[in-house]
């Protein structure tokens, strides 16, 4: 019997897992999946037993090992940013960057991420419905903030996000995506080519100037670094603001909940974050030994795809996990961020960013709705963070 392709497309609501990884979760927990190019993996769909591999050193996420995974002809997992290594290497090299992503930094940026989100909020306003959210709103604002914690010209937005669409999608070719990344590089080896002559107050800068310098740090290094930083400060974020506005307006009790007591947003976004889950492709490891998940062996070499909307919503874990509720205890217990020593470095600065963001157009825009049905809008289900390719809204 042949082996069903990966990824399988969310079907029905669009916010769900697709349905058959739901169904592994709620069944064996685990089965094998045929990529694109033949290869095989595991996809592993539970809360509890994702979170041990992601805290297993014996799972790698070591992308320059033999036979390490690979999601689709134009993603190279030998890519050699920190998150596809392992410490202390990784470690390390995460560690240049922390202190730009701790809960201080991130609170300390309320005010600047208040204004950005309050000046496009007066242009949505002053464009008039319908307008476009996404472009409009949900993927200016994180590309804005990011662009400047990095000192990336934000004049240069349309040149990163169009790499970035072209990075991060299926359909890409290897010859495309490849294209995208040697010229995003190439345009972030110049900027800090520009950063070495006259350094600012921004991460690049600081990279630049404390860490290559001092030979800590490669040109190559330093630039995926900042790819990396780039792509996921705001391609994440704006995915997840879009969505989380999608599902308010199709639960309107919970939207007024929230437009009552602001104080409920710190919550509402916790939910956002679970009940959506943008990082749809799940996240891989390769087995560096011989090791048992779910009741079943598995051989040194074997990939693992760890699917987290399916995690996300299971019932071990969350109560009636399938209903979208604000009201839920927020204390972060979803895998939206990942876990363990590789958990996502910026989460502090995207939770501040998605709780602004939503928060602000919820008071400022009290009428906000859908301006096409659910079922017509267009979702990324071509891409490795889920999200919209528009939000026509209305008020």
């Amino acid at each position: 019997m042949s082996l069903p392709a990966y990824p399988a497309v969310r079907t029905g609501c669009p916010f769900d897992p697709a349905p058959d990884y739901s169904d592994i979760r709620d069944g064996p927990g685990i089965a094998k999946v045929r990529m694109w190019n033949g290869t095989t993996a595991w996809v592993v769909t539970r809360y509890d037993d994702i979170r041990a591999i992601l805290a297993d050193r014996r799972f790698s996420a070591d992308g320059t090992r033999d036979g390490f995974i690979q999601f689709a002809p134009g993603v190279n997992a030998q890519v050699s940013t920190f998150i596809r290594m392992d410490d202390p290497e990784h470690a390390r090299l995460r560690k240049m960057l922390a202190r730009n992503f701790t809960v201080r930094r991130a609170e300390s940026m309320r005010p600047e991420i208040q204004r950005i989100t309050d000046d496009h909020v007066n242009r949505l306003l002053s464009l008039g419905p319908p307008a476009d959210l996404v472009t409009e709103f949900a993927l200016p604002v994180p590309s804005l903030v990011i662009s400047r914690l990095l000192g990336v010209p934000y004049e240069d937005a349309d040149l990163f996000q169009a790499s970035t669409r072209k990075i991060m999608s299926w359909a890409s070719s290897a010859e495309e995506a490849a294209g995208a990344l040697a010229e995003l590089g190439a345009y972030l080896s110049d900027l800090a080519d520009r950063k070495a002559a006259a350094p600012g107050d921004d991460v690049i800068s600081t990279l630049v100037t404390e860490r290559e310098s001092a030979g800590e740090l490669s040109r190559q290094q330093l630039v995926l670094m900042a790819v990396l930083l780039l792509i996921a400060g705001h391609e994440t974020t704006a995915g997840t603001i879009s969505l989380g506005v999608a599902a308010l307006t199709q639960h309107p009790a919970q939207l007024a909940a929230l437009r009552a007591d602001p104080g409920l947003i710190t919550g509402a976004v916790e939910e956002v974050l679970r009940y959506v889950s943008v990082v749809q492709s799940g996240l891989s490891r390769i087995a560096t030994e011989d090791v048992e998940i779910c009741g079943q062996a598995l051989t040194a070499g074997e990939n693992v795809i760890l699917y987290l909307p399916a995690a996300n919503r299971d019932e071990k874990v969350f109560s009636d996990a399938a209903k979208f509720d604000i009201h839920r205890a927020g204390d972060g217990r979803h895998l939206g961020f990942g876990f363990g020593p590789h958990q996502c470095l910026g989460m502090s600065l995207a939770r501040v960013e998605i709780q602004i963001a939503i928060r602000t157009l919820v008071e400022r825009i009290p009428t906000l709705e859908l301006a096409r049905p659910l079922e017509e809008l267009p979702f990324r289900d071509e891409m490795f963070v889920y999200g919209l390719h528009e939000l026509p809204i209305t008020w």
